[in-house]
């Protein structure tokens, strides 16, 4: 019987843990030993077994029916449509303040680090962004025009 084999469905005491825990302290790895870890890994399957994959649209549907009935089971309201609208005029014309508008910039650069470094919007595009600055400048000064009430 192999030690792997003994220490099956044992735990170590926390005395144990702590004595593993010192001995380890400070210690750091040779070149070597990362070299034999880093060779033992390739080719492994990671955490996620689903790196580099994509769920089959059947599969998306099973997960989102899954998902409702969850919620009708825990007494989730879905959102309709008219309370989506609700929300959505709730929020429009909000003034965030330069704070909260640095720390959404900050987010953004997080999740989109190099945004369109090396890319270039097609002219149509261009046309649809100019139009609608163009709108949203013009719905600016027509608000600062009105008196306040």
């Amino acid at each position: 019987m192999s030690i792997a084999q003994r220490r099956l469905n044992k735990k170590h005491t926390q005395a144990a843990k702590d004595k593993v825990s010192a001995a380890n302290k400070g210690r750091v790895q040779s070149i070597e030993e990362r070299a034999k870890r880093s060779a033992s890994l390739k080719g492994k399957k990671t955490s996620s077994g689903m790196l580099g994959r994509k769920h089959s649209p059947e599969t998306l549907k099973r997960m989102s029916d899954a998902r409702h009935a969850r919620n009708k089971l825990f007494g989730v309201a879905e959102v309709t449509a008219e309370t989506k609208m609700k929300m959505s005029l709730a929020h429009k014309g909000k003034i965030k303040s330069p704070e909260h508008l640095k720390h959404i910039a900050e987010a953004l650069k997080r999740k989109h680090p190099k945004g369109m470094l090396g890319k270039k919007h097609s002219a149509e595009t261009l046309a649809k962004m100019s139009a609608t600055q163009r709108k949203r400048s013009q719905e600016r000064a027509a608000k600062q025009q009105q008196p306040i009430a």
